[in-house]
């Protein structure tokens, strides 16, 4: 995984974005009630084995994380800012025991010198015969402002009747 160049932050800035959401009135913390996000979603199934979703969001004034193996990219959107992302998912399932989903996000904001774009595909075959296990197989993909870089990742899962528990083992690798 590479990291993008980025102008350094500093805790005064980050201390002044902070003061945007939480405020001090009369030396008491205070915040105010605001709408900040606009979600919509449409999911269209036309057959029991396909299914397609399509997804936005606009975040106003919101801290957004993003996790991506040992990094975290963390930004605040001041009260100006608006952070658009479109969303498209296909999930299809070929048998009664595999399913498939393919992902991908596009997401901006005002100043970004580069939009974030990820892409994931998951691979499930459930009800393994003779070992009566699940396997999954991913891959993520994310490209930031800050981050470039892969996630591939493999879990086995086994769940055991007698006491109703499942028991899982994965590992994943972080390009």
């Amino acid at each position: 995984m590479r990291s993008r160049d980025s102008p350094a932050r500093t805790g005064a800035s980050i201390d002044k974005q902070f003061s945007t959401i939480f405020r001090l009135v009369d030396g008491k913390p205070a915040n105010e009630f605001s709408l900040t996000n606009l979600y919509a979603s449409a999911q269209i199934a036309p057959m029991d084995r396909f299914a397609f979703e399509l997804s936005y969001s606009g975040q106003r004034n919101a801290i957004c994380y993003r996790t991506f193996g040992s990094s975290l990219d963390s930004h605040l959107l001041s009260d100006n800012q608006l952070r658009h992302e479109v969303r498209a998912s296909v999930n299809l399932r070929p048998s009664n025991s595999t399913f498939v989903l393919l992902g991908s996000g596009y997401s901006f904001q005002e100043g970004d010198i580069n939009p974030t774009r990820d892409a994931n595909v998951t691979l499930t075959q459930s009800d393994i015969p003779l070992l009566r296990l699940t396997c999954t197989l991913s891959y993520s993909r994310i490209v930031s402002n800050y981050l470039d870089g892969a996630v591939y990742g493999i879990s086995v899962m086994k769940y055991l009747p007698f006491n109703s528990t499942t028991v899982s083992a994965g590992c994943s690798m972080i390009n």
